[in-house]
């Protein structure tokens, strides 16, 4: 699973445009797949992929982020898979990420191009991306089942609410903030219900897609056509150019 984060300078550009979100949506699909086939040396290679959008921290806070289980490969034009050995650095990936979202958002005249210009020189750019220590095995239900629960998960936990009946208060409690250097909120009843409310998703925006190989009308396809899974291949990974020479680094300019 890949969780691809933004700056918090550009999260209010989402907080009352929720359509909006659906860049977030495409530059990360789009970063992820690029990557994969820049390292797989597949420029065809079809993804597979799932994605949820999350608008929730911790405390409730507006905080719109992507989570994507994908397949740790591509599929190749002859219905073959081939797979990541597990050993790639994920740093050109946030790059490529950054690039194509903040170019986006530039397109789109959302931000302008000196404060495009702006957050490509920051040394820190505010755009993380955690890809998990290691992948997951196709036959480890137990985790996949945990996987889908976290991308589905509300954005609160019951056990974490505890309500003082004296000062009608709600406490909050959850990991150690790095904000707050607490490990608890305390909120009105009235302010937690508008925290909460902020990500109830709006009427027909989709907070769940599916991409490439896993796509509603790839599957309808393959089933049409009686279209087997894909067969796992081996990567002979010493062809493959070394980083310096990778043409990644041609997304990292803006036009």
């Amino acid at each position: 699973m890949y969780v691809f984060t933004i700056p918090r300078v550009l999260r209010a550009i989402f907080r009352k445009r929720r359509k909006l979100l659906t860049h977030l949506f495409l530059q990360s699909i789009e970063a992820l797949k690029l990557w994969m086939q820049s390292t797989l040396e597949l420029p065809h290679g079809q993804i597979a992929a799932i994605a949820v959008v999350h608008t929730f921290g911790d405390y409730l806070g507006f905080h719109p982020h992507m989570h994507i289980l994908a397949a740790n490969g591509l599929i190749d034009a002859q219905n073959r898979f081939h797979p990541l050995d597990g050993n790639e650095s994920v740093a050109s990936l946030k790059e490529i990420f950054r690039n194509l979202f903040i170019k986006t958002l530039v397109n789109e005249k959302l931000i302008s191009r000196k404060k495009a210009d702006q957050l490509l020189s920051w040394k820190t750019s505010g755009f993380t991306l955690d890809a998990g220590d290691s992948a997951t095995l196709p036959f480890d239900r137990k985790a996949r089942r945990q996987f889908a629960e976290y991308m589905l998960r509300a954005p609160f936990s019951l056990e974490k609410i505890h309500w003082n009946e004296k000062t009608k208060q709600v406490i909050y409690r959850s990991k150690r903030s790095w904000h707050t250097k607490q490990n608890y909120q305390i909120y009105t009843a009235a302010d937690f219900i508008a925290a909460t409310v902020e990500h109830i998703p709006p009427k027909s925006q989709h907070t769940i897609r599916y991409y490439g190989r896993y796509s509603n009308k790839r599957r309808g396809w393959d089933a049409k056509n009686r279209i087997q899974s894909p067969q796992s291949t081996t990567i002979d990974i010493s062809t493959r150019k070394p980083d310096s020479q990778s043409s990644e680094k041609t997304l990292f300019i803006l036009p």
